[in-house]
């Protein structure tokens, strides 16, 4: 089957999914309303609140301005991102990953929500973009939003990455942090999605540090306990297996970005993760010389 054919499978399964089959139960994903009142709001209805909320964004942070056109603007009314082209939804999806990156610090906010839920009316980003929303929401596990933003995603796929989280949705509780780092610790993927989403949010940001807390915070907190986590574990053995190998690989590469970065949030947490680190596992000789290497270079960043 040509490319072409599985992303037209995936958007009339989408569009299958999101309208024909809850219209017969009159339920519609929302992020504020329960399914049933949501499905009798409509569309301008919707984007008001949408634009309302994404203006008030835009006074906490000049940075929103940019995605007003693709996004917010009237003509998002109209869009049908079931009928574009790869090339047009290939940018969408970067522009909503960028807009959800951004989102993230807010997302305890009521402008946010505002904004997620036209997101969601329209773009079905609950389908179409989950890693990019979950991006946006795993800072917040312990939270009860995040536990509200998951019951809108369907964990029914076998092969989705998201299926650990099925319990919690149909129990409507939140993640505590020893389960996101047992997760970490045996799904190297997901370990890597977290270091690959703090530095996504790093180059988003720029030199507004000062919005990128929450995110750093959420991943320096992560990574140590699932360093105490790996501890626990190591303790029961007494050699060095490959498993060890490959967690201190996957992770590794952001930490040497983390000690180049401009950021002094993110190079400090990377400091206090190697600290923790080297306290469980010994580092190869050419990873502790380039570790020793960056630091001898930044060292006056603490002065």
């Amino acid at each position: 089957m040509t490319s072409l054919k599985l992303q037209l499978n995936k958007l009339a399964d989408a569009h299958t999914q999101w309208q024909l089959t809850d219209s017969e139960n009159r339920k519609r994903a929302s992020f504020l309303y329960d399914p049933k009142v949501a499905s009798t709001l409509d569309r301008e209805t919707i984007y008001c609140l949408g634009t309302n909320g994404f203006e008030e964004l835009c006074l906490l942070d000049s940075g929103f301005e940019e995605f007003e056109r693709v996004l917010f603007s009237d003509t998002s009314l109209t869009f049908e991102r079931s009928i574009q082209t790869k090339e047009v939804n290939d940018s969408l999806n970067l522009t909503i990953r960028r807009f959800l990156i951004r989102l993230s610090p807010y997302f305890l906010l009521s402008p946010a929500h505002k904004a997620l839920e036209w997101l969601v009316h329209r773009f079905f980003i609950h389908f179409y973009n989950v890693d990019d929303l979950m991006r946006c929401i795993l800072p917040y596990h312990e939270h009860n939003y995040f536990t509200r933003a998951i019951q809108m995603f369907r964990f029914n796929d076998k092969h989705s990455a998201w299926n650990w989280l099925e319990p919690a949705q149909k129990a409507g509780t939140t993640i505590s942090g020893i389960v996101m780092a047992n997760r970490c610790a045996t799904d190297l993927g997901f370990l890597n999605f977290i270091c690959e989403s703090t530095t996504m949010a790093v180059q988003e940001f720029g030199s507004n540090y000062s919005s990128l807390r929450v995110i750093i915070n959420f991943y320096l907190k992560t990574l140590c306990s699932t360093i105490l986590h790996s501890l626990s574990h190591k303790k029961k053995k007494k050699k060095k297996n490959s498993n060890e190998e490959n967690f201190i690989a996957q992770f590794m590469p952001y930490l040497l970005k983390g000690l180049k970065s401009k950021c002094l949030d993110y190079k400090r947490a990377t400091y206090l993760i190697l600290s923790n680190l080297s306290n469980i596992f010994t580092f190869q000789t050419n990873i502790k010389d380039e570790i020793l290497n960056i630091v001898s270079k930044v060292r006056q960043s603490f002065v």
